[in-house]
């Protein structure tokens, strides 16, 4: 079969190595200038900060297995920072991608034909193949046989004509709390008593620093994330303000002004679906269409990967019978 896959982070990436896997041509379809999704980091040499997911963790033996597995190549590595305000949290294992944590799904790309800048803004049939159209170039000259969607669920909106009806409620269903994200950066190590803290009953609810990540590189950086609450209520202001309001919070924890900074609003941060399937994934056989993401999951990037295979798992199963 000929399949495409919407969206490089790391469900559709995870389907697409499976399928291909099983002797299938897959092509991976990403609007951004670069895979991972949120899994991201921005860099502007010679700083480099995590933005997006801050770590994994791994709870299914299969996903500690595919984890382990990533580290004995040196995609991944055990993140042994010391962690403040853990409150109820039960200790647990973090990882992150090396050298940055973005480089584990660019790692996994590359057997993969990746077509970058390519915003999907509809698709058509053309006999019993779908053909893609993108807003930078019109129709795809390949056709495919099926279609996998790996985005967020309110990036579906243009294609719902095209779904089952079975599988409105639950694209509805789905939650997004958003995220403002502060970068600030030091030309010296900031003498605080911790390389990241949960920050509860605060405008924040994290704040990490970068270097003490296995492998990064360059001038200390931190990352700080504004709760959901205060992302919510503040989504549309001025991101000057938020950004004064951010680095408030974190002077209170004896951080001084940063040499620069750079602030990033994620519309789509932590996920949520109360009617996501058992499997975590969504296929049609009629319609030869897919649905996988953190979304049909628990928002984690071992939900993501979960619903990648389980969702190739459902096309490879209905082309055997």
């Amino acid at each position: 079969m000929k399949i495409a896959i919407i969206g490089a982070g790391m469900a559709g990436v995870t389907a697409a190595l499976d399928l291909q896997a099983q002797g299938h041509t897959v092509e991976l379809f990403e609007k951004s200038r670069g895979p991972s999704g949120r899994m991201s980091t921005r860099q502007n040499p010679p700083w480099q900060a995590d933005h997006g997911a801050q770590f994994f963790t791994a709870k299914s033996t299969a996903f500690q297995v595919q984890v382990a597995n990533w580290c004995e190549q040196g995609i991944a590595a055990l993140w042994s920072g010391t962690i403040a305000n853990q409150g109820s949290r039960k200790p647990i294992n973090r990882y992150v991608g090396v050298p940055r944590m973005n480089a584990l799904v660019a790692a996994l790309c590359k057997p993969l034909t990746l077509h970058l800048t390519f915003t999907l803004s509809a698709i058509q049939k053309l006999g019993h193949q779908w053909q893609l159209v993108s807003l930078e170039n019109g129709p795809h000259p390949e056709c495919f046989d099926s279609i996998i969607f790996a985005i967020p669920s309110p990036q579906l909106t243009p294609f719902m004509a095209h779904f089952p009806a079975s599988w409105q409620p639950i694209i509805q269903a789905s939650e997004y709390a958003p995220c403002w994200t502060i970068m600030a950066g030091y030309s010296t190590p900031l003498a605080l008593p911790f390389d990241a803290r949960f920050m509860d009953e605060s405008v924040l609810s994290w704040v990490a620093r970068n270097h003490s990540k296995p492998e990064r590189t360059g001038p200390e950086t931190w990352t700080l994330h504004a709760s959901a609450a205060y992302s919510r209520e503040h989504l549309e202001a001025e991101p000057e303000s938020v950004t004064q309001t951010c680095l408030n919070a974190f002077y209170e924890l004896g951080a001084p002004q940063p040499e620069w900074v750079q602030t990033h609003r994620w519309r789509y941060a932590l996920a949520n679906n109360t009617l996501a399937p058992a499997d975590h994934a969504l296929w049609d056989n009629s319609a030869q269409m897919g649905l996988c993401g953190d979304w049909l999951a628990d928002g984690r990037i071992e939900g993501a990967w979960l619903s990648g295979k389980h969702c190739a798992d459902r096309l490879l199963k209905h082309r055997l019978q």
